[in-house]
């Protein structure tokens, strides 16, 4: 059957690129004038200047990238081969007190080819000089079927590509001749070795069907850019380095020069050409992840030892699960405790997010929208909460970058006991306020663009970061009116265009939804228009019946009633159930999650929700789950010893089109 990832149609960000261009504006031109006869090969980016390289024994050259300014010359020992092709900057600086880390220079002609790996040094007189660390000496290049190789670096994997036209020798079965890209693993460097690779050192070799050279590469998250072309034919092309698959190719708007070297900085591509010219890319680069379409879940960041979770709620060391191990029967049959099959594993351990990557993954999700907290407490403390299972378990996972994220300000009131009524019994005023002054938002704003919007897995619709709002009225409460709010929010979108994106876009999800009166309705209308909310979620699928299968009925019938009389799309959502009595010493049988609740009643309405998807091809494909760890709240996707791996294969199932029509 087919997958679902396949038929659904690209993001329109991504069609727009793929039909179009990536718009670039040039921001200087270097000064020939200066002797540099031999033209631009290869260019790199670090701590904010551009070094590029030029054919011939020429010096490295510095500029500064904010305005353009030139900064000096690196002299470099005189080379034997012809040809400096490209340039990149490694992670790595060779003692801690030099200014920049090692650069990799790539140099070639028709005979040989090799890296040499410079160390940067500044001297007293701010003159910087260049050592040579090591040389990485490549296969002869018909050996490799190599025209022109370039040279990028994947620093999180440890790896070095080689990537040019392929010469005749080589055939790819599916693409005949075209672009050939070499895997070598990326030697560790050390003072005066000479490292010989031969073919047998190649570790994979992938193929795109372009017919022309490429000019420059670069890797960032998970991906390889390249430029090809010559003057007036030229593009741009980025690979998946983990399928070897071409993802994305876009003409270079505003380009007219031959491009050559190709950077990153800030998220942005940076582009030099031939002729000197110096150009940006307008927008940063969402386009680094195209996704077809985003299965969505969501992650509750509870358990672990948070200081503030520490002092105030759980005192164990090990956050929530203090509260959900102590689930108990409120009905007969009653599915408490709930037995997690992986044990009470803490969600910011790298090593247990890893594991969850690789499971979410493997059985089609590919999105976690991690719930945020900004609190203020009783004892005057305003900050994050609950951030170490994003920034220490997603972030510290080795395979994050293959997932998308993004984040959702769950900014709701909470009660003394409303997390831990063991520990505060009937105590019901306020623990945690979520309201925020013009001062604190704005340190949410630096917080969130700096920490998560530029990173390349970070989802965007359009280029612009995805934020979700949980509580609409708390966000105004907090500004005092609607118009205030506003304003609050127009800072942020002016903000997130400084950082080098086209916007913001907004996303409003409501806790559970329900069917709406026409004041509702109207209210909502209102602060979609005033606040400009470019979408509307749900964090639970909707109503609620202790009957799983009226719930989900429900729920199909409030997210047609909010698709009908609200103008921005509509992300449906589907839960898996809902038991929050571990929270609730009052709770009984009405209020949980009793009958038809099972992984294929679950996979149907799953189904309903892909269906609601296709009929809307118009906007952004994303579908929620309620969620991947929810175990308080008896929803989550995670294995238990009840259903086993049962509602991760429902969802494998549902994506394989084994519940279509």
């Amino acid at each position: 059957m087919r997958r679902f990832l396949l038929f659904f149609a690209s993001l329109a960000s991504t069609l727009a690129l793929a039909q179009g261009q990536v718009s670039f504006r040039k921001i200087f031109h270097e000064d020939h004038s200066r002797g540099h006869k031999y033209g631009i090969q290869g260019a790199s980016v670090a701590e904010g200047v551009l070094f590029q390289l030029h054919d011939g024994n020429k010096p490295i050259v510095m500029y500064n990238l904010a305005d353009g300014s030139f900064l000096g010359e690196i002299a470099v020992e005189p080379l034997k081969t012809w040809h400096n092709n490209t340039a990149s900057f490694s992670n790595v600086r060779y003692e801690a007190s030099d200014p920049y880390p090692l650069l990799y220079a790539s140099q070639e002609n028709v005979k040989e080819h090799k890296a040499v790996v410079y160390r940067l040094k500044k001297g007293r007189d701010g003159n910087v000089s260049a050592s040579v660390v090591q040389t990485i000496v490549f296969p002869e290049p018909v050996e490799m079927g190599l025209y022109y190789p370039n040279l990028a670096l994947d620093l999180d994997a440890g790896f070095l590509y080689l990537t040019g036209f392929s010469r005749e020798s080589w055939k790819d079965p599916d693409h005949g001749n075209a672009v050939q890209i070499l895997r070598f693993r990326l030697p560790s460097p050390k003072e005066g070795k000479v490292v010989e690779l031969s073919t047998k050192d190649i570790q994979a070799r992938f193929c795109t069907d372009f017919k022309l050279a490429t000019q420059g590469a670069t890797v960032y998250g998970g991906k390889l850019y390249q430029v090809f072309g010559l003057p007036g034919n030229s593009c741009l092309v980025v690979v998946d380095l983990e399928t070897g698959k071409e993802v994305l190719r876009a003409g270079l708007g505003g380009v007219p020069g031959e491009p050559e070297g190709l950077g990153i900085s800030d998220g942005h591509l940076i582009l030099s050409c031939g002729d000197g010219d110096v150009y940006v890319s307008d927008s940063a680069v969402p386009f680094t992840r195209p996704v077809d379409s985003y299965v969505c879940a969501y992650v509750w960041p509870s358990c672990h030892d948070d200081p503030l979770g520490h002092k105030w709620l759980w005192e164990e060391g090990i956050g929530e699960w203090e509260v959900i191990r102590q689930g108990d029967k409120r009905f007969p049959g009653h599915y408490q405790p709930r037995q997690p099959l992986w044990g009470y594993e803490m969600d910011n351990d790298p090593v247990v997010v890893e594991k969850w990557i690789q499971t979410a993954l493997k059985y089609g999700v590919n999105t976690f929208i991690y719930d945020w907290y900004w609190y203020n407490d009783p004892e005057g403390y305003s900050g994050p909460y609950l951030e170490s299972a994003l920034n220490d378990g997603f972030l510290g996972a080795p395979s994050h970058s293959k997932m998308n994220f993004y984040i959702m300000w769950a900014n709701h009131d909470v009660k003394y006991n409303y997390w831990n009524y063991h520990k505060w019994g009937d105590r019901e005023d306020r623990l945690f306020n979520p309201d925020v002054d013009w001062d604190q938002f704005k340190k949410v704003v630096d917080r969130v663009i700096n920490q998560y919007f530029k990173l390349p897995e970070y989802v965007k619709i359009d280029g612009c970061p995805v934020f979700a709002i949980f509580s609409i009225g708390n966000f105004v409460r907090s500004f005092g009116s609607l118009e205030e709010a506003a304003k609050a929010m127009d800072y942020f979108r002016s903000e997130v265009r400084k950082a080098g994106f086209p916007g913001l876009h907004l996303q409003e999800v409501q806790g559970g939804g329900s069917r709406m009166g026409q004041e509702r309705i109207e209210a909502m209308r209102k602060n979609i228009s005033a606040l400009g909310i470019n979408s509307e979620a749900l964090y639970n699928m909707g109503g609620f019946n202790p009957d799983y299968l009226v719930h989900g009925a429900e729920a199909i019938e409030i997210r047609a009633q909010m698709d009908e009389v609200f103008d921005v799309p509509v992300f449906p959502c589907v839960s898996i159930g809902w038991d929050d009595t571990p929270r609730f010493p009052a709770k009984g049988p009405d209020d949980a999650t009793r009958w038809n609740n099972t992984p294929r009643a679950f996979a149907t309405f799953l189904s309903k929700a892909k269906e609601y998807v296709e009929k809307h091809p118009d906007q952004p494909r994303f579908m929620m789950i309620n969620a991947w760890n929810e175990w308080v709240e008896g929803s989550y996707l995670l294995p238990d010893r009840l259903n086993g791996f049962g509602y991760l294969e429902a969802v494998r199932d549902v994506l394989d089109g084994k519940y279509d029509n």
